[in-house]
């Protein structure tokens, strides 16, 4: 009894002793796995940060690819633009010389329609005002002549049955003659004066006579 009580111990302290190498053993595989877990992690972060940076500066090459791209772009458009615009400056100036050349034109021919219908009209005017002036001489003769004959200085003798009436015949001479000088002045508003002077000064001296 005593030895399978002492049988019973040993093996229960080999068992127990086992048992602790078991739990031994099996806590040292779970730290083990726990670094390896820890260093995995590590490596993790270290390699997810690795990432972190592949990502970002790839992020910022591509960003600075599109940005110089945008910018190709934007002076492209700038150059077309800028062209464009020479061009519609260009073809504005045109546009507005044409136009005010067109307008110079237009004012210009109608300045020349004018000055021609105005140069038609004045012989008319020239024409009256002639007229006119040799009516009004005419006038200023006649009234003169007029005034003069009826004068006392030129009243005949009177000799009713030897000399003729020199008042009617002079009256009947005045009338062809007045009559005669309208009628020119008339056609020929311009020589009208000489002849009324010549007509004035024949008269004049057949009187003194």
């Amino acid at each position: 009894m005593k030895r399978a009580s002492a049988d019973i111990r040993q093996s229960c302290a080999v068992y127990e002793e086992a048992r602790a190498s078991l739990k031994h053993q099996t806590l040292l595989k779970d730290f083990l796995q726990l670094q390896k877990m820890k260093s995995a992690s590590v490596d993790f972060r270290q390699s997810c940060a690795v990432d972190a940076e592949a990502r970002a500066s790839l992020k910022h090459q591509t960003l600075l690819q599109d940005f110089l791209q945008l910018e190709k772009r934007l002076k492209k458009k700038m150059q077309r633009a800028s062209a464009d615009f020479r061009q519609s400056c260009v073809v504005d100036e045109e546009a507005r010389t044409k136009l005010k050349h067109q307008t110079l034109l237009q004012d210009f021919l109608q300045l020349q329609k004018e000055f021609v219908s105005q140069k038609r009209k004045l012989p008319i005017p020239k024409q009256k005002r002639d007229t006119l002036l040799a009516e009004v001489r005419f006038l200023s003769w006649r009234t003169r002549c007029q005034l003069k004959y009826q004068s006392p200085k030129f009243q005949p003798v009177k000799d009713p049955v030897h000399r003729p009436n020199l008042v009617v015949t002079r009256k009947m001479h005045e009338r062809e003659g007045n009559c005669n000088a309208y009628k020119d002045a008339l056609e020929n508003p311009c020589p009208v004066w000489v002849s009324i002077t010549n007509r004035r000064d024949k008269e004049e001296g057949e009187g003194e006579e």
